[in-house]
């Protein structure tokens, strides 16, 4: 994997967003979205948990939970670059969605699309840059 750490000192925010099978090796995942970061990162830790605070409140009848249906500490892009740019500028949390949801109905996949959006722009309101 080409990586390279980015020039100045501006703080970044990088969100992938993934999906994930509502049923894996036979056994049904209890959880709708997850937010996934490291959490041995004090910065991504206190991020992910105001944003799903925020997304509980946009999608009340969605289980929302933090590093699940997998740990945010695995292996991936967020890993490395965690390991190229220092804590206080680098901020690695990615967004899984159900496959049950974004199979949904187009009004369903847009209330959920725009549930999320406003659910992240309040918690980067809320976040403390250096």
């Amino acid at each position: 994997m080409l990586c390279m750490e980015p020039a100045g000192d501006e703080p970044i925010v990088h969100i992938g967003i993934h999906t994930f099978t509502p049923v894996w090796k036979g056994k049904k995942r209890e959880v709708d979205v997850g937010v996934l970061f490291d959490p041995e990162r004090s910065r991504e830790h206190r991020f992910s948990r105001r944003w799903i605070e925020e997304v509980r409140r946009e999608l009340p009848n969605l289980v929302v939970r933090s590093n699940e249906p997998y740990r945010g500490s695995d292996d991936g892009l967020t890993t490395e670059l965690r390991q190229r740019i220092p804590p206080s500028r680098y901020l690695g949390i990615e967004l899984e969605v159900s496959q049950r949801l974004a199979a949904g109905s187009p009004d369903v996949r847009g209330k959920i699309r725009q549930g999320l959006l406003a659910s992240l722009r309040r918690a980067l309101r809320e976040t403390d840059f250096p």
